[in-house]
């Protein structure tokens, strides 16, 4: 029932910690920021270091992953590209000798051909350390998420095998046989983000929640899949009720920026009604494209759960 097609891998890394460590309570920021540190530093051979002035960045791996800058489809209003990523980070913030920090992360279209350069790159970022401290940690495992085969182990790449699948072949294993009304809670996992006229979203709205969805949708599947503009043609989302919802902030320091960034967004959930298998289908794979804004280091994760009669 939908048409595009964009497909996904996703790998679980373990970190053990080789001392006790203490990092900051949402992880995907520093996740996020050591992440590319390490991956510019396995890519990159220019002396100079600035990637707007390379004469390689088209070929670079890193610049291809991190950087945004792309006009390929700025005849469709794109003045950037959403990265091939999502870091779905862990709660975890406390750490013993030899704990294991886990995190998975979600890779988009054909970018899972970096794959050696990644695991080199998660190797890395243990070793240079996380938070102020800079706490080290030693790559223990990485795993296929879905098949749960070792991809890593004992300092080797022992399988390039990993599972790809579409996020529409995804949603479909969800759709139940002669269901016609459809009643879920939409739970954000960790807080989503949403921005209207420029201002933080505290309460949503259906209009605001479906727009973000379809647009979240559209742009990924044109950059890193196909895409066809029938899957958008879902009927209405009716909010029903607000339960348990609650607007959070925080503050995240940037590497890039070099300063502390306030963040915030809605945490909880939601019941929806929803009357069209397609909506429920769209619905479903944005478990892994994930809502709103600044969903590359883990915010807008959400989990649909059917309420049955």
């Amino acid at each position: 029932m939908l048409n595009s097609k964009l497909e996904f891998s996703k790998v679980s890394i373990d970190l053990k910690a080789t001392d006790e460590a203490v990092l900051p309570q949402f992880s995907g920021s520093y996740l996020r920021g050591a992440f590319g540190h390490s991956l510019k530093k396995a890519f990159c051979v220019m002396s100079h270091k600035n990637c707007q002035i390379c004469l390689v960045k088209d070929s670079c791996g890193y610049f291809q992953v991190f950087e945004s800058l792309d006009d390929s489809k700025k005849n469709s209003g794109y003045l950037y590209k959403p990265h091939p990523y999502i870091i779905h980070p862990t709660w975890d913030f406390e750490f013993k000798k030899g704990g294991i920090l886990n995190f998975q992360i979600i890779i988009f279209g054909d970018y899972i051909k970096y794959l050696p350069y990644f695991i080199y790159s998660f190797e890395l970022m243990g070793k240079l350390g996380f938070g102020a401290e800079r706490f080290k940690f030693e790559l223990e495992n990485i795993t296929d998420f879905y098949s749960e085969k070792s991809i890593y182990e004992n300092k080797t790449i022992i399988s390039n095998s990993i599972t790809k699948i579409s996020i529409q072949e995804y949603a479909n294993k969800f759709i139940l046989e002669n269901q016609s009304v459809f009643n879920y809670n939409l739970k954000f996992i960790t807080p989503a983000r949403f921005v209207q006229d420029k201002k933080d979203v505290q309460s949503l709205t259906p209009e605001i929640l479906l727009h973000s969805m379809i647009r979240r949708y559209k742009i990924m599947n044109e950059f890193y899949g196909t895409f066809d503009k029938e899957d958008l043609n879902l009927g209405n989302l009716k909010l029903n009720e607000e339960n348990e919802q609650e607007y959070k902030s925080w503050k995240r320091y940037s590497n890039r920026q070099k300063t502390t960034l306030k963040q915030c967004g809605i945490i909880g959930k939601y019941k929806i009604t929803v009357t069209e298998k397609k909506l429920v289908l769209f619905l479903y794979t944005m478990q892994i494209l994930s809502i709103g804004k600044n969903t590359t280091f883990g915010l807008g994760k959400i989990l649909l759960e059917p309420i049955l009669d």
